[in-house]
């Protein structure tokens, strides 16, 4: 099993890397957005994938939900390409201990001067990670009946619709690696 992992593991750090790791364009789908999201260069999130582990290991696994899990941390691209994976915190573990876990190994991509990641409410606001307002509302349904009210409930709306990125990346390698 050992040998398995790793070569998954030297394989993913030849495979699962930024497209433009100099970040020179700006996707097309944000040139709508300019004003908005000119810097950004992706999004990234987590996820919980269910694991088995010893009797003595079980209570710091178990999530929020009640499942033994791994909390994973996902960075993705605009086209939902993966371009960071960081696993190995207990399910119990915050998203952003998971985050500063990771951003303390060598192959982290750190984003560059002037861009930045688009993250959920569950992450601190910190250079390099866009998050929504706080305490705006931007549901989806509720937008699509009128206008929005406030320049911060339409920025949240368009920011949860390019953040929901990496969640369907997310959902989408679930529904193909069923292990996962």
């Amino acid at each position: 099993m050992g040998d398995v992992a790793n070569a998954m593991y030297s394989f993913s750090q030849k495979a699962i890397a930024p497209k433009d790791p100099s970040y020179t364009k700006i996707h097309h789908r944000l040139t709508p957005f300019a004003a908005f999201f000119d810097g950004c260069i992706g999004a990234l999130d987590g996820t919980h994938v269910e694991v088995t582990v010893s009797r003595q290991s079980r209570l710091d696994f178990i999530n929020r939900k009640g499942t033994v899990t791994v909390n994973v941390l996902g960075i993705v691209d605009m086209d939902m390409r993966f371009t960071y994976v960081g696993a190995g915190r207990a399910g119990s573990s915050h998203d952003m201990a998971v985050l500063n876990d990771c951003m303390r190994t060598p192959n982290y991509p750190h984003p560059p001067l002037g861009r930045y990641y688009l993250v959920d409410s569950g992450y601190a606001v910190r250079e390099g990670y866009l998050g929504p307002y706080r305490s705006t509302r931007y549901h989806l349904e509720e937008f699509s009946r009128r206008e929005a009210d406030t320049l911060e409930e339409k920025f949240n709306f368009h920011h949860f619709s390019h953040r929901s990125v990496v969640e369907r990346a997310f959902g989408f390698l679930k529904s193909r690696w069923h292990i996962l």
